[in-house]
């Protein structure tokens, strides 16, 4: 498996069709981009933010079975990890995990950050439980974080750390 630089043309069809029903799009973006998934608004938060880096992962064949967005916080030398998703039909198989391990080596060993971040809403047990596997704890609770459709949803930052030689 391994990760590669997203295609907008060829991968953009995919990875909206993984999100599913307007929940799983909730899970997934946190209200950052209205329900289906538009290739416009999509490409346009991009756009708006020169350095973010967006990898899809890719069986040994080359078929896409995630993506993930990272970025680099060059003031406190940190990366982020947004938007992660991986294939409906690939989940529950250790894709996630896998796609998480490649970016945090990325992450420590090429942009030689000291930490690693994502948010996750606390409902997401599945995606919790991946972070987990992949060397993220939770560092902060933030309760109400998101309401939809009269649920409050709350957010846990995690984060996995580089390990001192």
């Amino acid at each position: 498996m391994k990760l590669r630089t997203y295609r907008k043309n060829e991968d953009f069809p995919l990875v909206s069709s993984w999100l599913g029903e307007e929940r799983t799009h909730a899970l997934w973006c946190a209200g950052l981009f209205p329900y289906p998934l538009a290739k416009a608004d999509f490409e346009r938060y991009f756009e708006e933010r020169e350095g973010d880096a967006r990898y899809v992962l890719t069986e040994e064949d080359g078929r896409p079975v995630g993506f993930c967005a990272y970025s680099v916080n060059e003031k406190d030398n940190s990366g982020f990890v947004k938007l992660i998703v991986v294939d409906t039909a690939a989940r529950g198989r250790g894709y996630g995990v896998t796609m998480l391990e490649l970016l945090l080596k990325h992450a420590f060993e090429i942009s030689r950050v000291d930490s690693v971040s994502l948010n996750v809403f606390a409902g997401n047990t599945a995606a919790r439980n991946c972070y987990h596997k992949a060397g993220f704890t939770e560092t902060r609770s933030i309760p109400g974080a998101l309401e939809f459709h009269g649920e409050i949803w709350d957010k846990f930052t995690m984060t996995a750390e580089r390990k001192q030689a």
